[in-house]
């Protein structure tokens, strides 16, 4: 395009690429991790295979605890039966200190959050379903060896059973199922009314029975281990 002046002189010329032809760019190739390799040495890969998300992170470290986690928790996984479904322990073989099928509640809110980035929701959901609706609810010893305050697997340690249902369902979007809970979680959250103190709008604990065994707050106590109530 050329322009003039007012005296009709032209005083320049201004090119104007008004279409530009692409420099072409040769199209990354795209490579998938190998799910294989990075399964060596598991049992059962099939499962990993469908339940986890692959990690491939230069931090060898972090790849390698990621992959740990995830073998640990599927070994902790019990299969109860039909009516049951699953429930994760917290420890290999049973303690005498458990609820049915092994089942430790001090652990359970863990086991929810970590089973809610597995595809298969089946896991969490049964686990929540363990210790709101089936052998959790079930009656225990009012000992102290299991808790002498409490009178039910749910409530022999703490249990952070609303958050860690909120959790699974952010990730799961299954609101059917959190909702379905609301009633067993109201009745879970009562349990604690006797560990109620009035007087200063607070829940106590006993640090062991919260799974702080040897904590500041135990050791103001004469058993440092146990700890005591109030």
């Amino acid at each position: 395009m050329r322009i003039y002046g007012t005296s009709g002189v032209g005083v320049g010329v201004v090119v104007l690429t008004l279409f530009c032809r692409p420099v072409p760019v040769a199209a990354a190739e795209t490579t998938f991790l190998n799910h294989a390799s990075l399964l060596t040495g598991r049992e059962d890969p099939d499962w990993f295979e469908e339940n986890i998300a692959f990690l491939d992170v230069p931090d060898v470290q972090i790849q390698a605890v990621y992959y740990y986690r995830c073998q640990t928790y599927k070994e902790h996984l019990v299969y109860t039966g039909a009516q049951y479904g699953y429930m994760a322990s917290e420890f290999l073989h049973p303690v005498d200190y458990g609820a049915p099928y092994g089942g430790v509640v001090a652990a359970a809110g863990h086991h929810i959050n970590e089973g809610r980035w597995l595809r298969n929701y089946q896991y969490g959901q049964d686990i929540a379903n363990y210790w709101l609706a089936g052998p959790g609810t079930f009656s225990k010893p009012t000992t102290d060896k299991v808790n002498a305050d409490t009178t039910d697997w749910a409530h022999e340690y703490s249990f952070w059973a609303a958050s860690a249902l909120w959790r699974q369902y952010l990730t799961t979007g299954d609101r059917d199922f959190v909702v379905g809970q609301l009633e067993n979680l109201v009745k879970q959250y009562r349990g604690w009314d006797n560990h109620f103190n009035s007087a200063i709008g607070l829940y106590w604990q006993v640090p062991v029975w919260d799974a702080t065994e040897y904590t500041a707050a135990s050791y103001e106590s004469s058993d440092p281990y146990h700890g005591g109530a109030g």
